[in-house]
């Protein structure tokens, strides 16, 4: 999954390549991609990109008179469609403009995971914004630690959820918590001012990391090439002590850890012996 510092290095070049390009014709291959009714994106033709942004974990293409709002999952692309076929291989949604050059949306998982919204007035007080948490990176230590005391779970979890902070995904919580040299497992309830403090300099350096490797690319890469010191790298040395990182699977995500960097005293045994239950 696309997380923040690469989603926000593809809307620099989104936003760079096509600004001002009036919109002359929108095409939507597969019909539940389009999560809303009203209004019709055709109120957009003839308009310009005024911006492309972004919020989370999803894409903001606004016209000024209306946003769309793209949610790419897992294995959804957002970028140039150079064929202009009309069912792009595995394009869901195409945007033309009237210099010519296209949009494609496309959908690579094996199951459908993109989404897109057109919405009138601010996208921040409707779906799918409406109730996301502050962005991660820009979340203060207080913010964090009131959001953290106030919402039990593990940790690993917390920065998952959308609605506590937005724009991290399995492989930034594991490289954030990493950083913080804390359990993912650890309650959010017996989490610290201090280690608040240590996770928001933890995603910062995370997200500036992911940043820097994004805008050096020219389209959003594989996951594979992102920076890292734990996320897929079980059964490796720790870069900061020499231990043997481990893997545990738990619900959707893979949690990656070092035991000695993030030890915790009462990690309960199923942990230690790399079982989590559910």
């Amino acid at each position: 999954m696309p997380e923040l510092g690469e989603l926000q290095a593809h809307v620099e070049r989104l936003d760079r390549d096509l600004a001002g390009a009036h919109l002359e014709r929108f095409d939507v291959m597969v019909p539940p991609v389009l999560k809303t009714a009203t209004p019709s994106p055709e109120v957009a033709y003839q308009h310009p990109v005024a911006f492309v942004g972004r919020r989370g974990l999803y894409l903001l293409v606004d016209f000024g008179i209306v946003t769309f709002v793209v949610g790419l999952g897992a294995h959804g692309r957002l970028g140039p469609d150079d064929d202009k076929r009309e069912a792009p291989g595995v394009g869901v949604a195409r945007w033309q403009f009237g210099d010519g050059r296209a949009w494609v949306l496309a959908d690579t998982g094996p199951e459908p995971g993109v989404g897109l919204w057109v919405v009138l007035g601010n996208p921040e007080q409707q779906r799918p914004l409406a109730g996301l948490g502050p962005d991660a990176n820009d979340v203060s230590p207080g913010q964090l630690f009131e959001l953290l005391r106030s919402h039990p779970s593990i940790l690993h979890d917390f920065l998952l959820d959308q609605q506590m902070v937005a724009g991290l995904g399995a492989r930034l919580a594991n490289e954030v918590c990493h950083r913080a040299k804390r359990s993912p497992f650890v309650s959010t309830l017996d989490v610290t001012v201090d280690d608040a403090e240590r996770f928001v300099e933890a995603i910062h350096a995370c997200v500036n990391e992911d940043l820097a490797v994004a805008r050096g690319h020219s389209d959003m890469g594989d996951v594979a090439e992102r920076p890292g010191r734990v996320d897929r790298r079980e059964g490796e040395p720790c870069p900061v002590c020499g231990d043997l990182i481990r893997r545990i699977d738990h619900g959707a995500s893979s949690v990656f850890w070092c035991p000695t960097c993030q030890a915790e005293p009462n990690l309960p045994g199923d942990v230690l012996t790399g079982k989590l239950l559910e």
